[in-house]
């Protein structure tokens, strides 16, 4: 821990609050990207950054597939997995900023979605993020200030769980981030009206539509963002409007609205406390369909160098008669839930060992067990458990 300086003799003005960042121990804690947009430290030149996630898992269904279903960048049973290795490059000239987020591993393997594939977008697959700024100057000064321009290939702004394992407090996501859109690519504006408060509008090809548009129409999502001047509390709003499926979909070209709320409230230095709500509604032909997820987390810290967080999550999917699910995993079940505990160790700075107990629910069979048999038409694997235990031990590092 870190040391005071004694007492003056002489009375002065009472001094703030003792916060985490005035403890080094506890400061590693909320680690912040060198190569952030908002980081003020980044004057003109070129910096790197990047991660590396490794992990192995075991799952007490023990499907002979191999696959533990819902867990979407660690969902190996029994294998030592390379999750992600992502180098981020950045470079700064005045007000003009650009990054590239380049990425390998079973994460990048992962993309499930309808309008993506291996023949249509490998390449892509091999990037995070690719994204420029202009910031104008006009309304503002400084880099969380003012009117500013993007471009580029975006990881969405959905839920509270960051992309990296060293950024979140548990090591596996919750079906709500699972379930939600990778990437947009588009263009957006965005304004500083303060160095906390952020507002930001964009506009966007759709869920997942990175090399071609297949829905035929633009989506756009309006964005505000609140952080106290210490980040130990935050606040996120964001809403998407737009036409998500594709063409030729049975349910029609319908306007599907999205809502995300998030934000962190950090008790003490020994407590924080996280929730999310992640919510879609979409009328269309084949009727009023839609979802709400909810997560909950805690945060304790047991020393310095040990936290242990908990995390409960459920998702539910509204299903009119006749409608196939929005989310093509969770097929065959309206509720999916999870129960998550995560020691996080980080015996040294950028470094953390995680060991994560977690429990999986559902209201149909869209888990795997034991001897998994193939569909006899589809040839695809099937599910017959409503439950899934799983023990994961990982390791991430970061620079």
């Amino acid at each position: 821990m870190g040391t005071r300086a004694a007492a003056p003799a002489t009375p002065t003005a009472a001094a703030p609050a003792a916060t985490e960042d005035d403890d080094p121990e506890a400061r590693r804690w909320n680690d912040l990207s060198r190569c952030s947009f908002d980081d003020e430290t980044f004057t003109d030149g070129f910096r790197a950054c990047g991660y590396a996630e490794t992990y192995v898992a075991h799952n007490f269904n023990e499907p002979s597939n191999g696959r533990t279903a819902l867990r979407y960048y660690d969902g190996n049973h029994d294998t030592f997995t390379l999750q992600n290795v992502a180098l981020t490059l950045a470079a700064r000239k005045g007000p003009v900023r650009g990054h590239l987020v380049l990425q390998a591993g079973a994460f990048s393997e992962s993309y499930g979605a309808p309008a993506r594939s291996v023949e249509l977008d490998l390449l892509y697959r091999a990037i995070q993020e690719l994204g420029m700024r202009w910031d104008t100057g006009v309304g503002g000064s400084g880099d969380r200030e003012g009117l500013f321009f993007e471009g580029g290939l975006y990881v969405t702004p959905y839920t509270i769980e960051d992309l990296g394992v060293w950024q979140r407090w548990n090591w596996s996501t919750s079906n709500l981030f699972a379930v939600s859109p990778f990437q947009v690519l588009g263009m957006r504006a965005g304004i500083g009206l303060s160095p906390n408060l952020t507002a930001r509008v964009g506009f966007y090809n759709g869920w997942e539509q990175v090399v071609r548009d297949a829905s035929g129409g633009k989506s756009f999502i309006v964005e505000f963002n609140w952080s106290h001047p210490t980040e130990d509390h935050f606040f996120t709003f964001a809403y998407q409007g737009g036409v998500e499926r594709e063409r030729d979909d049975p349910a029609g070209p319908y306007y599907r609205h999205v809502l995300d709320l998030y934000g962190r409230y950090t008790v003490n230095r020994h407590l924080a406390l996280q929730a999310n709500v992640f919510a879609g509604f979409e009328p269309n032909r084949l009727g009023a369909q839609g979802w709400i997820g909810a997560a909950l987390f805690a945060r304790v810290r047991l020393a310095p160098w040990l936290r242990v967080a908990v995390r409960g999550d459920v998702l539910h999917e509204l299903l009119p008669a006749g409608s196939t699910n929005i989310f093509s995993d969770m097929a065959g079940a309206g509720t999916v839930a999870s129960g998550t505990v995560t020691l996080d160790a980080r015996p040294a700075e950028h470094v953390s060992l995680r060991v994560e107990y977690r429990h999986d629910e559902a209201d149909g069979e869209v888990f795997y067990a034991g001897q998994v048999a193939r569909d006899a038409v589809t040839d695809e694997d099937v599910a017959t458990a409503r439950a899934q235990d799983t023990l994961l031990l990982g390791l991430t590092a970061w620079f």
